[in-house]
């Protein structure tokens, strides 16, 4: 049961992490003029790196033996952390790339002149051309191709974050198991909160957590 309870949130972070590359994988798809920017790029890779943590954690759960050696069992929990730094920066590259003005994706202007969301441009002043503009001119299409643009980026940005607290919550309860595993031999400093607070938060969690 305990295992169950822990491999539907690898689940859910493996189908966050498909559908964060899926989203990525989309813009690099569509792009027009010049390469996807770099924020696009990485985020297609932060997504397929998600898919595979949580795949070797979902393997370790269910196939590593409650004896198997600290290696195996807090190879997941480095994995995680890792990737919660990833995906992390991914979900900041995206919120200062889309900047203000776009939180309801409803401003043409702002999201034509975004280089996250105009599919490339070039030139300058009236002769600056949008990759966004392909195959038409008709200004209600396009519109809409930005407000497509603008939403996919907005929902790979709040899933990364997302990922970020899920992947953040396996380490949390990885250190912790280990921990109870060892019977004390792990440790953790945590300054200012003194020995006797961690232990209570350390009991207080378990507890929560059903351990």
């Amino acid at each position: 049961m305990a295992k169950l309870a822990v491999l539907g949130p690898q689940v859910l972070q493996f189908l966050l992490a498909l559908t964060v590359l899926g989203l990525a994988a989309h813009f690099v798809r569509i792009w027009v003029i010049g390469s996807a920017p770099v924020t696009i790029r990485y985020t297609v890779f932060v997504g397929a790196f998600g898919m595979f943590v949580a795949i070797v954690g979902a393997a370790v759960l269910l196939f590593a033996s409650e004896s198997a050696s600290s290696i195996v069992q807090l190879g997941p929990v480095l994995l995680d952390a890792i990737f919660a730094i990833l995906a992390l920066a991914a979900g900041i590259a995206w919120a200062i790339g889309l900047g203000g003005g776009l939180e309801n994706c409803k401003h043409g202007g702002n999201m034509l002149k975004n280089n996250l969301l105009n599919q490339g441009s070039r030139g300058s002043g009236k002769n600056k051309v949008y990759g966004v503009f392909k195959g038409t001119n008709d200004e209600e299409k396009v519109y809409h191709r930005l407000q497509g643009n603008c939403r996919r980026a907005r929902a790979d940005e709040a899933l990364l974050f997302i990922s970020t607290a899920i992947s953040l919550g396996f380490v949390v309860y990885g250190f912790l198991k280990a921990r109870k595993a060892s019977g004390g031999l792990v440790s953790f400093q945590l300054g200012k909160l003194g020995r006797r607070t961690y232990v209570y938060l350390e009991q207080t969690v378990l507890r929560v957590m059903g351990l």
